[in-house]
């Protein structure tokens, strides 16, 4: 039985967007995007069966090791980082530069 896309919306506690995603058969495929707290796209990409394809991505786990092994596992990837994120940078400028990865038919471009 084919299974339909799932669309995620992930919100902050305080009701805001900080994420929008779609699940293929428990899988991260499709549009991808992730805002900050001003509701700001900060990256916005493709998935392919769990896999980056092409766009930006945020790879969490350069902010929260313990997601190393598999930073685009849907049950991990599909939580509020960004409200954690930003928390850890009340006293500076919050700048996602270092989390965001860049492919292009599915190859990470360097």
């Amino acid at each position: 039985m084919k299974k339909e896309n799932e669309q995620i919306t992930i919100k902050n506690d305080n009701g805001d967007i900080v994420g929008e995603m779609t699940l293929k058969n428990g899988a991260l495929n499709g549009l991808c995007i992730w805002y900050n707290s001003n509701q700001n796209p900060v990256s916005c990409g493709l998935f392919s069966d769990g896999e980056p394809y092409t766009g930006t991505f945020i790879d969490w786990s350069k902010f929260i090791p313990d997601l190393e092994k598999e930073p685009y596992r849907s049950n991990l990837y599909c939580k509020d980082w960004v409200t954690m994120f930003e928390i850890s940078h009340l006293s500076t400028e919050v700048r996602y530069n270092h989390l965001i990865e860049t492919y292009i038919n599915g190859q990470k471009i360097d």
